[in-house]
């Protein structure tokens, strides 16, 4: 199967609007939403409207505040196929707005386009672009703590272009991605950066649906003030990978890769630095109501903590996803995350939970219970904190 771009638009991505339960790939007719015809292509429109309760707004170690907030999640995807040509736009807001706390208010935002071409049947050419308001999470790592301020807020522009062919067992494909980050605040400034990565996969079909694949990427990293202390922190990272993939069909599929990291950095003043890299995309689904995920990430991030030279992540997701009954689905997830700053001693591990539950009252109205609960500890003094978010929502599709 040819590798595509990933065409999760940015309503579904970036705003948490996607369906309980959506690996299932449950097609019900009588729960599935109508779209409009526009501009020959087919448009899709809803929101989600959540009323939800947070235990400590700020994720803080001592006197955490406790508030409710209201959210609301309006979208649009458009899509539309012409022949050899797939195009696809979407649109999202996420504005939440808090009862006691309007410091803490904030709206997110999420634009993307994308275009696929398919000359031949073994050929993709793909291109996106996106444009993104991002409101950061207080529980994030690195995240801001000080109550005094509102949550961190950047803007993203983003692009991505792809090339693949296949031949009748080999395959090959390059990619391009960029982003441009740039913070709201001055006292922010120091994290705007452009982000590079190229990224080339040679893959080899082992049997009918599986294929064995080895990739190599480059990731460039330009901070907008490179010198803040004295410190040059560009830094360029090379990694290489051998994997499995595993086309839709069967019990299995998705992807799953090790390999390893380069760290270097343009300073002198920093040490290059040789890590563990993996990533892993999963599903198991033994019967066709009820999969099992995983997800998983290990490699280099960028940070800007004061005296880490660079920071490695671990993120380990394992989930289920079951329809009940036909209108009933539910899905639940554990994660572990790891955050190692080098240069420094700080060690920081997060464990979380999260369990949905979503009714289908009928094709264009659903009711859903969410609840997401959070655990972090940091050997870095007051950035221990527990978290709890429950709340009820609707989604509405037009």
């Amino acid at each position: 199967m040819m590798t595509v771009l990933p065409f999760t638009s940015g309503a579904a991505k970036a705003q948490e609007l996607r369906p309980v339960a959506s690996v299932l790939g449950i097609q019900d007719e009588e729960y599935e939403p109508r779209p409009l015809s526009v501009a020959g292509g087919n448009l899709f429109l809803g929101g989600t409207a959540r009323l939800e309760y947070d235990s400590n707004i700020y994720a803080q170690e001592f006197d955490e505040t406790d508030d409710i907030k209201v959210i609301a999640q309006p979208y649009a995807l458009w899509r539309r196929q012409a022949g050899a040509f797939d195009l696809t736009g979407s649109a999202a807001l996420n504005a939440r707005k808090f009862f006691n706390n309007s410091s803490e208010d904030a709206v997110a935002a999420d634009v993307e386009a994308g275009v696929q071409w398919k000359p031949t049947a073994v050929d993709l050419i793909g291109l996106k672009a996106a444009y993104r308001h991002i409101v950061e999470d207080r529980g994030e790592p690195e995240g801001r703590t000080n109550p005094r301020l509102g949550p961190r807020e950047l803007d993203s522009l983003e692009g991505e272009v792809e090339l693949a062919h296949e031949w009748s067992r080999l395959g090959i494909s390059v990619r391009g991605l960029g982003a441009q980050l740039r913070y709201d605040d001055l006292s922010d400034r120091n994290r705007d950066l452009n982000r590079y990565t190229g990224l080339v996969r040679l893959s080899y079909r082992l049997s009918g649906n599986v294929r064995g694949f080895g990739e190599g990427a480059v990731t460039r990293r330009d901070f907008r003030f490179t010198e803040i202390g004295g410190e040059d922190r560009d830094a360029t990272t090379y990694s290489g990978r051998l994997g499995v993939s595993v086309d839709p069909g069967g019990f299995i599929r998705g992807e799953a890769a090790v390999g390893v990291y380069r760290f270097t950095p343009d300073s002198s003043r920093f040490d290059s630095r040789t890590g563990f890299s993996a990533q892993a995309g999963l599903i198991y689904q033994p019967r066709q109501r009820i999969a099992f995920t995983l997800d998983g990430f290990v490699g280099d991030v960028a940070t800007y903590r004061t005296g880490a030279q660079s920071r490695q992540d671990t993120r380990v997701q394992f989930g289920v996803q079951q329809e009940l009954f036909h209108n009933l689905r539910w899905q639940g997830s554990l994660v572990y995350r790891r955050s190692a700053y080098f240069g420094t001693d700080v060690r920081e591990r997060t464990y979380a939970g999260l369990a949905e539950v979503e009714y289908l009252a009928s094709r264009r109205v659903s009711f859903g219970l969410l609840v997401r609960a959070a655990t972090r500890n940091s050997s870095a003094p007051l950035e221990d904190f527990e978290r709890l978010r429950a709340a009820v929502q609707l989604k509405v599709s037009l």
